[in-house]
């Protein structure tokens, strides 16, 4: 056989071809990644965050508004955006780059993994259907705390098997510490409800207790995860007192605990029915988990395990479900829970492929699925270029004809809020002013030149002055909501009585 010919061989026998389709994917999140804006308000604050932290050089307390701390959650994905930022310029898209080179991080963890369970094949086709679910896809671009989180579970949950199997370096079972010691700094102590509740279920069912002892670092490894950690939570409590009682108590137990919660100080409590965590996982590990159902139906067998197969059945099964049956019972709850166990349904999807002979058959539907979902990521994409108003929640167009029409840096953008939005304040580099104030409101006109937004969705008594006054510079529809941008030269009418 020649080398071409060996070449196309390997291609086929590993599915390599299939390969391709997955990088069409990805590619399309990329340009998701620049084409879309910065939407308010969970994306747009994590962003301005990082840009805040830059600024301010306080790479220590987050802050959500200058001045105003952000107590809600650890810092990791903070740093992260940030020093991409101060690196490649302050952007979008280079706020969203660590989310994808993290999940990139992800896949090579989960390939590793799959490689010494399942072979060559087997970690080729766990990338490739992680990387295709909704919500993957989702997490591996967005300024949030989860692709950190993500990246924590799978590090933690992959050491751990790779430690405990023969042959493996003792590097994995420090990984394992190194993992729960970014999860810290991710998202906190709920790491361990995605990793430690699952690892003493396999093993309490496996009876591996006596090996986890002996070949993971327990003492070294418990010190670098604090090592990791702990200094952060404790800068962090001497800067702002009152962080720790509300971020380990308010955000881990009263969140989830008591529905409705009215503690929590940057948002509000999401409500949701018992079980809605399935729903969503249901709909994150789309479209694969429609091919698993069919499965289900059609191909039984493939749910049958040999006795060699169980602890890597039990593993896998502890990994993808307890974290789902834990969150069972919580009512305040948000899709993002569920980002941490995909890739457990990953690896359990591949391995019951492999256990007939669907790889074939399931490749040419995986082919054509991936070129939907590559066609579905840039339409939704583009719709978000072409038609703003109607999906859009950002700032960006309104910020962009400011600085458009203003003549100078000191003609101020003003929003009539008690807050301007975060996408406004990344977008003008915190430089947009908001207040309900009248006072406050006259204060700057005298100072000179500024542009003024009213807001249809809370309207002022001086609404209707101020068209009158003024010319209508630019005007943007938010769905529902109806922002147009005045020019304000001179001191408005309902200002003379201040002066």
């Amino acid at each position: 056989m020649s080398t071409q010919d060996k070449s196309i061989s390997l291609w086929e026998k590993y599915g390599m071809r299939s390969m391709f389709f997955v990088v069409l994917v990805l590619m399309a999140r990329l340009i998701a990644m620049y084409w879309i804006p910065l939407n308010d308000s969970t994306e747009a604050r994590y962003a301005e965050m990082a840009r805040l932290m830059l600024s301010s050089h306080n790479w220590v307390s987050l802050m959500h508004y200058p001045g105003q701390y952000f107590w809600a959650k650890p810092p990791l994905s903070t740093w992260l955006s940030a020093a991409f930022m101060n690196a490649f310029g302050i952007s979008p898209f280079v706020a969203r780059l660590p989310a994808m080179l993290l999940s990139f991080v992800c896949l090579g963890l989960l390939a590793k993994m799959a490689f010494v369970q399942l072979g060559r094949q087997g970690a080729l086709w766990v990338v490739a259907i992680l990387s295709s679910t909704i919500y993957f896809l989702l997490d591996a671009g967005t300024v949030m705390t989860d692709p950190s989180l993500l990246t924590a579970v799978v590090l933690v949950m992959s050491s751990f098997w790779l430690a405990m199997q023969a042959g493996q370096s003792k590097a994995w079972g420090y990984l394992v510490f190194v993992g729960w010691g970014l999860g810290l700094l991710a998202k906190g102590p709920v790491v361990g409800v995605f990793t430690i509740l699952p690892l003493f279920t396999w093993l309490s069912l496996s009876r591996n207790w006596k090996a986890c002892w002996h070949k993971l670092p327990w003492i070294k490894g418990s010190l670098l995860t604090l090592a990791i950690a702990l200094p952060w939570y404790i800068l962090a409590e001497q800067r702002t007192p009152g962080f720790l009682s509300y971020f380990l108590i308010g955000e881990h137990f009263m969140r989830f605990l008591r529905p409705g919660w009215t503690g929590d100080l940057y948002g509000f409590a999401h409500q949701a029915p018992m079980g809605m965590i399935w729903v969503y996982f249901v709909l994150g590990s789309l479209p694969w988990s429609i091919v698993l159902a069919i499965w289900a139906i059609n191909e039984k067998h493939v749910f049958r395990f040999e006795r060699a197969e169980l602890s890597w059945l039990i593993y896998l099964s502890s990994f993808l479900l307890l974290p789902l049956i834990f969150f069972t019972f919580a009512r305040n709850i948000i899709y993002p829970y569920v980002f941490p166990v995909l890739p457990a349904f990953a690896l359990l999807f591949t391995s019951l492929m492999f256990k007939t002979n669907l790889e074939r058959r399931f490749s040419v539907v995986f082919q054509i699925l991936c070129i939907l979902i590559a066609m579905l990521v840039i339409g939704i994409s583009y719709s978000f270029w072409k038609f703003p108003v109607q999906i859009s929640k950002s700032n960006d167009q309104m910020i962009a004809a400011w600085v458009k029409d203003r003549q100078s840096a000191d003609e101020k953008l003003i929003y009539v809020l008690t807050a301007p939005e975060y996408s406004s304040m990344f977008y003008s580099s915190g430089t947009v002013l908001a207040s309900r104030d009248e006072q406050k409101l006259c204060q700057w006109f005298k100072e000179g030149p500024k542009y003024l937004v009213l807001d249809s969705d809370e309207p002022s008594y001086f609404d209707e002055s101020i068209q009158q006054e003024f010319s209508m510079v630019f005007s943007v529809q938010h769905r529902h909501r109806l922002d147009r941008l005045y020019r304000i030269d001179s001191l408005p009418s309902f200002c003379e009585g201040q002066v």
